[in-house]
């Protein structure tokens, strides 16, 4: 088995975000795992003591082929917080239950989670309310609360609190909703979008009139021109890139658990509609992987989709919920989002334009191979392990079904970042150019560091680098195309149609590829339709128009240049720059920690940057329990997986491994505190012809065993296969020379009991 697989794909910007987000650090700030060693990390955690998915989940993610969503890459394994990205909470019109849902959203953003708010419920801001005060905060005023605090607890975080706010078009302060972003002060970790009925599109085209509501009351409270209505909404859209839509009857009409409520809002990116405390169990494939000598590997893509499955199942069983309230309901209808990246990429291997009928129909195509497979696989889990507990109240049910293990299983997320790691383009998005800047790493500028990165369409940058090695002038290559993309991609004998980028597709086309994907997608499509600085607010609401029309689920516009900062923006820079990616390769891994013929373990904070390890499957009285022994020239640590996820077998076994570890690093030695655990009984079992006496019976044996390797200070090593060494006698007593311990005839061979070695193995 290889473990260097991320070694092998990396490129300075690859290792540039690794380091500022991704790999662990000591409380020094040192960084003290690899790429590698991140992704075995993740690998360990998620499979959740079953050795025989480790490996297969490192390799699809190292390997570049899938990659969960961020805050599992980053806390997985690490002891950090909760694996989901995202969670919805909406509140009630009630002021006890609007503070209890800023109390949730402080909570998940104290895990690292985004949010969702749905505030259709709250009555208008200044309608009557029992109290001192009178007066309603009104739903606008929520959501600057929730903002509030979520600035305050999001401070020194790896990633931004990330949020939407949605309010339904019927609202009596849908007018205020939508212009709450329009100074550009206010509400700027916020998405927003607008909550669209078929009635009022229709209202819209029949130039009726539209009836605005108190939710509490069910009073009108107002009328007005529909158009006029829709026009302000693509104004401020075309001003500020807010609000966005969403077409809440498509919601609706496909939500899988209607039994649990209407669903209120969706995540902060628009692809995930949750009921309510709901969360973001995400992971993408890259497309790109799958493309072979310009057809598509079908068989290795079925082959990834049903492991990812499994993967994101995972998720779900060893995850942490920051709330009670919010575990229950994520394991009641146990959703997932498995969903794509690559796309533009794999179009170009294929030798597709991007808005091309041929394109889309492609992604129809491919979409259904992965959704059919995704299903499949979550039949294929209920049938070992039961469908999802709301199985039998949901619509699957009522709709005759198959039973499977989610209520969801398919989501095309945005990718923005996990898409750099596995070095492709971002979810179906095109190509945002051929060169761009990204301003992916969000804090501040300190010192050295910049907020800005050099980006390059990776086709480009593969051709670049065949230029640059059987070239002596690619230099020349550059300087003479230095500020025109297009005409290096002809220098280079591209096809320039080929690398359609996003600024130059037309919205149609943005537009037909979504709702392509929308077709095989159970939940949603994150898409943003790119626009010149010079569209206008017409072609805007022909866009939002279209849309609806397709049968999109929700659409985000963005005009080019309207905010101050941009994630992606053109450059007029020499292309010079991008010989760094070429002329600098990461060859040296060294610094990385990488060795030759060593598996690296899973990392906690402070760990040396080097660890040599043992994995060891145990059957106990509670279950398979699997032990890893880790060292660097001596025990350095244990870690014990077993039980379920969350509980009280788990938390104790993981206590004991922390404790352990703890005394290890302080100086006791492992033959001390193997003696201590040694012989503890609680409910014995059969493992391998040795009777294991409890959980804490099979860590002392595995550090008995294990740890006979470790190298003393000074001292050769110990071997534990030396059967002429293995017995010898203190005051009458045969005892084991690796591990000292008392040494029994079993089935007529000597045996160590605490160890388990035997001369005769």
């Amino acid at each position: 088995m290889e473990y260097n697989l991320a070694a092998k794909r990396m490129t300075p910007n690859i290792l540039t975000i690794l380091e500022d987000r991704y790999l662990m650090k000591n409380k020094e700030g040192n960084i003290v795992e690899t790429p590698d060693q991140m992704y075995l990390r993740v690998a360990n955690h998620i499979a959740d003591g079953k050795e025989e998915l480790v490996y297969m989940y490192y390799r699809m993610m190292a390997s570049g082929e899938f990659h969960p969503n961020s805050p599992t890459l980053v806390n997985a394994g690490a002891n950090k917080g909760c694996l989901s990205a995202c969670f919805v909470r909406s509140p009630e019109d009630d002021m006890v239950d609007i503070m209890n849902v800023v109390s949730d959203v402080v909570m998940i953003e104290k895990s690292g989670g985004g949010i969702g708010i749905g505030v259709s419920k709250i009555r208008p801001k200044g309608a009557a309310v029992n109290g001192p005060h009178g007066e309603a905060l009104g739903p606008v005023n929520v959501l600057r609360m929730i903002s509030f605090n979520a600035s305050i607890i999001t401070q020194g975080s790896f990633r931004r609190g990330a949020h939407m706010g949605q309010l339904s078009i019927s609202h009596a302060d849908i007018q205020d909703f939508i212009h709450c972003k329009d100074t550009f002060k206010d509400l700027q970790n916020f998405n927003i979008s607008v909550q669209i009925t078929d009635a009022f599109m229709e209202a819209v085209l029949a130039d009726e009139p539209w009836f605005l509501f108190d939710p509490h009351t069910g009073e009108g409270v107002k009328s007005m021109p529909a158009k006029e209505l829709w026009n302000e909404i693509c104004e401020s859209a075309y001003t500020t890139g807010d609000p966005g839509i969403a077409f809440i009857d498509r919601v609706l009409e496909t939500q899988p658990n209607p039994q649990l409520g209407d669903i209120m809002t969706s995540n902060p990116c628009g692809e995930e509609y949750l009921e309510d405390g709901n969360s973001c169990c995400l992971g993408s494939i890259n497309l790109s992987k799958f493309v072979v000598n310009g057809q598509w590997d079908y068989v290795a893509l079925d082959s990834v989709v049903h492991d990812s499955v499994n993967f994101l199942n995972g998720v779900i069983d060893v995850n942490t919920f920051p709330l009670q309230s919010l575990r229950d309901i994520n394991l009641a209808t146990r959703r997932i989002g498995l969903g794509i990246m690559g796309w533009a990429d794999a179009l170009i291997s294929l030798g597709i334009s991007y808005d091309s009928e041929e394109a889309v129909e492609e992604a129809r195509k491919i979409g259904s191979a992965i959704s059919t497979s995704a299903w499949d696989a979550s039949a294929d889990l209920a049938a070992k392990e039961g469908p999802f507990p709301e199985w039998s109240n949901s619509a699957f049910n009522v709709q005759g079904a198959r039973p499977v293990r989610n209520s969801s299983v398919i989501t095309i997320a945005p990718t923005g970042t996990i898409s750099r790691l596995a070095d492709c383009s971002s979810g179906i998005e095109p190509l945002f150019d051929l060169v761009w800047e990204s301003n992916i790493l969000w804090k501040d500028d300190v010192g050295d560091r910049t907020t800005k990165m050099l980006d390059c369409a990776k086709g480009l940058r593969e051709e670049l680098t065949k230029y640059y090695d059987n070239t002596d002038s690619s230099v020349d290559l550059l300087e003479q195309h230095k500020h025109n993309p297009v005409e290096l991609l002809k220098a280079l004998g591209l096809k320039q149609h080929i690398y359609q980028t996003a600024l130059n597709i037309s919205p149609d086309a943005h537009l037909k590829m979504q709702a392509a994907w929308q077709e095989n997608t159970s939940n949603a499509v994150s898409k943003t339709i790119n626009a010149p600085n010079d569209i206008t607010a017409e072609e805007i609401s022909a866009i939002y128009m279209q849309a609806w029309e397709l049968g999109c689920k929700g659409v985000t516009v963005y005009r080019s240049g309207t905010r101050e900062l941009e994630v992606l923006a053109p450059i007029e820079k020499n292309l010079d720059e991008i010989l760094r990616e070429v002329e600098e390769p990461l060859e040296n891994m060294s610094d990385w920690g990488i060795k030759e013929g060593v598996i690296p373990e899973a990392g906690n904070i402070g760990r040396p940057d080097d660890l040599q390890g043992i994995s060891s499957k145990w059957a106990t009285g509670h279950g398979s329990l699997l032990v890893t022994t880790n060292w660097n020239g001596k025990p350095h640590e244990v870690i014990a997986n077993g039980g379920k996820a969350g509980g009280c077998d788990a938390a104790f076994l993981e206590t004991i491994a922390r404790l352990v570890s703890l005394g290890l690093q302080k100086g006791i030695s492992y033959e001390d505190i193997a003696y201590q655990l040694n012989g503890i009984t609680c409910c014995p079992a059969w493992h391998k012809g040795q009777l294991i006496l409890s959980p804490s019976d099979a860590i002392a044996k595995s550090m008995n065993k294990n740890f006979s390797k470790v190298k003393k200070m000074g001292e050769t090593e110990t071997s534990l296969g030396t059967k002429e060494r293995m017995i010898t006698t203190e005051m009458g007593i045969k005892k084991c020379t690796s591990c000292n311990g008392r040494i029994i005839i079993e089935n007529g061979c000597p045996t160590c009991q605490s160890c388990g070695l035997g001369k005769c193995d």
